[in-house]
């Protein structure tokens, strides 16, 4: 619709909804939104503008040191990246918008905000919201900003189908881990298990012990035998003697 006038009307919008009446003679002395900043579709093509802007930094620099070389070198560069952002992307005012950040003037309205808007937040909610939240007929979803410097603003034109298929793929990720993890203590609680059971069904009086053992006539459990204490030994008949090599 109209991209060009997003900011004020999103500002004004968003003026309506901070429970305050405010009317459009009244909206500069009532403001509540002090800044907003919109992100708009630029087709992924935010790292081209990033370019531009440090080819227009370092070309300064040239012209502080007077370098004439370097800074017609860097104006061809600026120039090519220019026609192609102009031919890829367009003008500026006419992307569509995506999201936008508002500062408001006073963490009440934040406060205020956040509260009409706390069920927007959930998918199913979101698409019976009532018309007058809605900007322009679409549906709104209003969260606490993060702060700038954790923004990574190439990430920020991305559309909601590649941020469906990266949460996809990182779900599949942990999945496939979650579930190889689960299989190796799987695995290694099976060979301890094994592994006990090997060592339990060792019995004394076999022919790794002395020859004066009876092996047929008193097998004897190996575990068994480390639980029995000095007096439970004195305690032994003919037949429980016969166990120990």
């Amino acid at each position: 619709k109209e991209h060009g006038l997003y900011e004020v009307l999103l500002a004004f919008h968003l003026e309506e909804r901070s429970g305050r009446e405010v009317s459009k003679e009244s909206a500069v002395r009532k403001q509540r939104v002090r800044e907003i900043t919109l992100v708009r579709d630029y087709g992924k093509r935010l790292w081209m503008i990033k370019r531009r802007i440090k080819l227009i930094y370092e070309k300064s620099i040239a012209e502080y040191k007077g370098d004439e070389a370097a800074q017609a070198k860097l104006e061809q560069k600026i120039m090519a990246l220019t026609e192609k952002l102009q031919r890829c992307v367009g003008e500026e005012e006419d992307l569509p918008v995506i999201r936008a950040y508002a500062i408001m003037n006073s963490t009440e309205d934040v406060r205020h905000l956040l509260f009409r808007y706390r069920l927007a937040n959930f998918s199913c909610i979101r698409l019976c919201q009532k018309r007058t939240n809605r900007f322009q007929g679409g549906r709104l979803r209003v969260r606490a900003a993060p702060e700038p410097t954790d923004l990574i603003w190439e990430n920020q034109d991305t559309g909601w189908k590649e941020r469906a298929v990266r949460r996809t793929i990182v779900f599949l990720l942990w999945l496939v881990i979650v579930c190889i993890s689960a299989a190796l203590i799987i695995l290694l609680r099976l060979h301890a298990h094994q592994s006990q059971s090997n060592v339990s069904n060792i019995k004394l009086g076999s022919g790794a012990c002395d020859a004066g053992t009876h092996e047929s006539s008193t097998p004897c459990n190996s575990m068994e035998m480390l639980s029995v204490s000095r007096d439970m030994a004195q305690n032994f008949t003919a037949d429980a003697l016969d166990c120990w090599c």
